[in-house]
């Protein structure tokens, strides 16, 4: 497994990326940017960067008290395989 930082710092993620990446899975076609956008808005987000560069991302849809539904875990292509959505 490569050296992976996980990062909670919204400021860091590239959304345009990861909302490009959504639209071209099998769950995110059809979705629109602004919807990812306020998909994003309203959830607690990390990504997973290598070497200072995002290859991750997913989100929570919680509660913040009990509960929380994985959503939107995904890695750039050229980095799957690699255990990097595990962590």
């Amino acid at each position: 497994m490569p050296d992976c930082e996980i990062s909670f710092d919204l400021s860091r993620i590239d959304f345009r990326a990861t909302s490009d990446l959504l639209m071209a899975s099998y769950w995110g076609a059809g979705r629109s940017d602004a919807f990812h956008r306020r998909a994003f808005a309203n959830s607690f987000c990390a990504a997973a960067y290598i070497a200072g560069k995002q290859v991750g991302f997913g989100r929570a849809i919680t509660d913040r008290t009990v509960f929380a539904y994985l959503a939107d875990i995904i890695i750039w292509p050229e980095h799957r395989g690699q255990g990097i959505g595990l962590r």
